[in-house]
């Protein structure tokens, strides 16, 4: 807006003074961050592009995007442009501007997509992604891959593109092959790659934890069930499941400490466990080559990745190298260690030890209520126990009298105690422990004060349920696998699971009593356990789906003609 200012505005009173100001206030509006009022949780949306979405023979430098709402600077971080050109973006508040830094390629559909990592001046977040196409050339691709991700956090998920599937090569895998369409997904888990000629895409989704627009190994992952083909720019929607990374790294060895004469321990890279035992796994070399074997070894009760070793009596020398032999340890996917063997030098101490025996916790804590009844009691001590001289009174009660017992010695830190008669729902129990003799691997005595501590059992055990139904729509798997129907707790954990047969009939025999969600998905290599595809070597995921309906189990009840419907 433009005005002329007057030369006689010297003659004017006070109040024209005023009012010509409210006119020209009024006639320029000044935009502000609102403020005051409720809260508006609607997030900011776009409403002008300029050139247009949709533009061919582009030419221009720059696009300029304007909001409805002020937006946070941050917005220039959600900003990918596919297939990837350098950019630069420029904030002005309620619109941001991008602009090329280097040339286009000719005849060639570009797409800038907005993802939702970003919110408005009132911390709204988008709900979706958005998409904004033109083409260099006379015509756009218009072949999309759209479809919907469902996970328990869907924080930083993307999902990868690659063209021309059938070309890969059988050693492909995308840990080391970034896709040339990357897309953000929606926190509604909907997302759509756009801007896509036909053809054959291997279509790969991930939570981007370290936002590198790559997959990591250690990253939430899952494939499409195939490769998907767009013909005539049309493509099936895709469902997919994403799911924990799998642990394709062996155990390694990443500290070995030596504390006093006495006592080490070694720390690996994830949680362990021998092969055999860990006698034929880890053992120590002194100089003359003679070989030390602890008198035991123990995972470490708070610290599952930590190995300690107590030897019977102080070492004399001032070097050792440990040896962790090969293939002997493995980690809790199953993951063996490196084939040959791993060593390390030590420099061992005189430090004397000075660990007093005694016992660390009882797990359950004393008058701990609503225990399982056939929950085993659990005594953890501070070090190595000497098990093969142990005299222990273990007497475990309730008001009609002493129960039978049985004990186990997990560890040489933990001793297990079993009832081996049924206990009573909401009765109180008292265990008694009278030590006698018992000490640890270096002579540490226990205390022969008596231990006494209680527990309150919970109300009867609920009993499972039977549920008989059908699956409604449910696709056909091939014939070389089988459907299968899971049940998951709200913490997303398979709690039951049952083939379903070709007419959708099911039976969820043992089921433990509760509400559930369901899923549904084709047991391809019929190991009973979903498959979210492999990046190592590279395997696409098991076919998926979700189920509408909740699913209710009765304790002791048979529940007939359950009708599920396999549907978002």
């Amino acid at each position: 807006m433009s005005y002329t200012r007057s030369t006689r505005i010297a003659t004017f009173g006070v109040g024209a003074l005023l009012i010509s100001a409210l006119v020209l206030l009024s006639g320029c509006a000044i935009k502000v961050a609102p403020t005051g009022g409720p809260r508006d949780s609607v997030p900011a949306a776009i409403n002008a592009v300029e050139p247009p979405s949709g533009i061919t023979n582009f030419t221009a430098s720059e696009i300029r995007i304007a909001f409805d709402d002020y937006i946070d600077r941050g917005i220039r971080n959600s900003i990918t442009v596919l297939p990837t050109k350098r950019f630069t973006t420029a904030y002005a508040g309620d619109e941001i501007t991008i602009s090329f830094r280097e040339a286009l390629d000719s005849a060639t559909t570009y797409s800038i997509t907005i993802g939702t990592d970003w919110t408005d001046a009132r911390g709204n977040r988008p709900l979706e992604a958005f998409s904004y196409i033109f083409s260099t050339g006379s015509r756009i691709d218009s072949g999309s891959i759209s479809g919907r991700i469902v996970a328990s956090n869907l924080q930083n998920a993307i999902v990868m593109c690659y063209p021309r599937a059938d070309t890969l090569s059988a050693s492909f895998t995308p840990i080391n092959n970034k896709a040339p369409y990357i897309i953000p997904v929606g926190t509604s888990g909907s997302f759509s790659v756009k801007g896509l000629s036909d053809g054959l895409y291997r279509v790969i989704a991930c939570r981007d934890e370290n936002k590198n627009s790559m997959l990591d190994m250690n990253e939430d992952f899952t494939t499409a069930p195939f490769d998907l083909k767009i013909t005539q720019a049309q493509s099936e929607s895709l469902l997919l499941r994403l799911g924990k990374a799998l642990d394709h790294e062996p155990p390694q060895v990443a500290r070995v400490r030596v504390s006093t004469s006495s006592l080490m321990s070694v720390q690996f890279t994830e949680s362990v466990a021998p092969v055999i035992s860990w006698d034929s796994s880890i053992h120590l070399l002194r100089a003359d080559g003679q070989r030390f074997i602890p008198a035991a070894s123990w995972i470490s009760p708070d610290a599952r990745d930590v190995l300690l070793m107590r030897f019977a009596s102080p070492l004399d020398s001032a070097a050792f190298t440990m040896q962790l032999q090969p293939r002997s340890v493995r980690d809790s996917a199953g993951t063996l260690n490196a084939d040959t063997a791993v060593t390390k030098q030590l420099s061992w101490t005189t430090r004397v030890d000075t660990t007093r025996l005694r016992v660390l916790r009882i797990v359950p804590s004393d008058s701990a209520r609503e225990v399982v009844p056939d929950t085993v009691i659990r005594v953890v001590f501070s070090d190595a126990v000497d098990t093969n001289d142990v005299r222990l009174s273990i007497w475990h009660q309730q008001l009609q009298g002493a129960i039978p017992v049985t004990t186990h010695w997990h560890s040489p830190v933990e001793l297990q105690i079993r009832a081996t008669q049924q206990r009573l729902p909401k009765t109180w129990y008292t265990t008694t422990l009278v030590p006698d003799g018992i000490q640890s691997i270096v002579g540490s005595v226990l205390s022969t004060d008596t231990i006494k501590y209680n527990m309150l059992t919970a109300t009867r055990k609920a009993e499972p349920g039977i549920v008989n139904g059908k699956l409604i729509g449910m696709a056909q798997p091939p014939a070389s696998a089988r459907s299968m129907l899971l049940l998951l707790n709200a913490q997303g954990i398979v709690v039951a699971s049952t083939p379903v047969d070709s007419s959708g009939a099911f039976t969820l025999n043992n089921a433990p009593p509760g509400e559930y969600t369901a899923e549904m998905f084709h047991d391809l290599n019929a190991n009973g356990v979903f498959e979210y595809g492999d990046w190592r070597p590279f395997m696409y995921s098991e076919p998926w789906w979700p189920i509408r309906n909740k699913v209710l189990v009765r304790s002791r009840w048979t529940l007939d003609d359950v009708i599920l419907t396999i549907g978002p």
